[in-house]
């Protein structure tokens, strides 16, 4: 089993963490190559929570700065 440095957690979280008040707003700002490669790294589209995986790669791009 992998070991992953975030948790699954709802995209509204990460855009709260990346400084924008609206996950709409978030959305808008990622591009086409962000959702297939979030879709190759297992992301559902009707899940609620987003895996491990799919949080740290927009985690990593999005606040690349923040550490727990």
């Amino acid at each position: 089993m992998a070991l992953y440095k975030y948790r699954a957690c709802f995209m509204t979280d990460i855009a709260k963490r990346a400084g924008y008040n609206d996950v709409t707003l978030f959305q808008c700002c990622l591009t086409p190559d962000d959702w297939i490669e979030m879709i190759k790294l297992g992301w559902v589209p009707y899940r609620k929570k987003m895996n491990p995986p799919v949080v740290q790669y927009l985690m990593d791009k999005f606040v690349p700065g923040y550490d727990h």
